[in-house]
């Protein structure tokens, strides 16, 4: 799983606007063989990750 998730964050790194906007300047990147995902901005030449969220949760508490 650790493998996964840090091939996620490589894919992010190389490609940061590959990823669609989902809201408010926020993006995701699904990881597929897992229930999770990463929401992140672009700030400028910045990749700020806010979340590494699983799916299962309730959307309301992915910022807690």
């Amino acid at each position: 799983m650790l493998n996964e998730i840090e091939n996620s964050f490589e894919q992010l790194r190389s490609t940061p606007f590959y990823y669609t906007i989902i809201e408010y300047g926020f993006r995701q990147l699904i990881i597929k063989s897992f229930p999770y995902k990463i929401v992140f901005k672009i700030l400028e030449t910045d990749v700020v990750i806010y979340a590494v969220y699983h799916t299962n949760r309730s959307p309301d508490k992915m910022f807690e």
